[in-house]
């Protein structure tokens, strides 16, 4: 019997100690910006989202903290933030979350850096002033209306040799008979004959 209690009063401690937020999750702030550090449950290693922002008025050009993991951008964390002109994400930043900037109607230029490989539905929906639009060579996925509403979209650089995975609403609204899209040399056939790519009458080989 002393046995038995003897180990559940082990597996109670571990579990605490798993679950203090220690090492396994926790969150903190570096300047305006929440972290969230925690251990995927399927890939077994650790990951930092962005999880807030707690400054609203953030003007001009992002400047994410760096930080010892990769990860993502959380759903809505720069939603309605006007202030911002330019997005140009570190290598740190795997995935751009679910309406992750939605509605920054001043936002003019987004460079998703090397790291990204998926853009979530709607990150950038309502960003009617974005203009420039360059995707990394990591990409594999854009989802649904990400950048629906943003009809001043004239350029578009896509630097993976394979097309990214993208879905009939993601470029909702954009025009397709004025935007640009340029696309490297070798791949140009691809981006041509790629479902919802080859909607662009404009493809540019760079």
């Amino acid at each position: 019997m002393l046995a038995v209690i003897a180990i559940i009063i082990l597996i109670l401690v571990v579990a605490l100690k798993f679950n203090s937020g220690n090492e396994y999750d926790k969150k903190w702030w570096v300047g305006d910006f929440q972290l969230w550090k925690y251990l995927h449950p399927d890939t077994h290693t650790f990951h930092v989202h962005i999880d807030k922002c707690k400054n609203p008025f953030l003007s001009g050009k992002l400047q994410l903290p760096k930080r010892e993991y990769p990860g993502g951008i959380g759903a809505n964390v720069f939603e309605g933030f006007n202030g911002l002109t330019h997005v140009e994400l570190n290598e740190y930043t795997n995935r751009i979350g679910d309406e992750s900037f939605m509605n920054c109607t001043n936002l003019e230029v987004v460079d998703t850096g090397e790291g990204v490989k998926i853009i979530n539905d709607k990150a950038f929906i309502g960003c009617r002033n974005l203009k420039k639009l360059t995707l990394g060579f990591r990409l594999k996925q854009i989802g649904y209306s990400s950048f629906a509403g943003c009809p001043n979209i004239v350029e578009i650089h896509s630097l993976n040799t394979t097309p990214p995975e993208l879905f009939e609403s993601t470029f909702a609204n954009v025009d397709k008979k004025k935007c640009k899209l340029y696309v490297p040399l070798k791949a140009i056939d691809e981006y041509k004959r790629a479902y919802h790519w080859k909607d662009f009458d404009q493809i540019i080989a760079e």
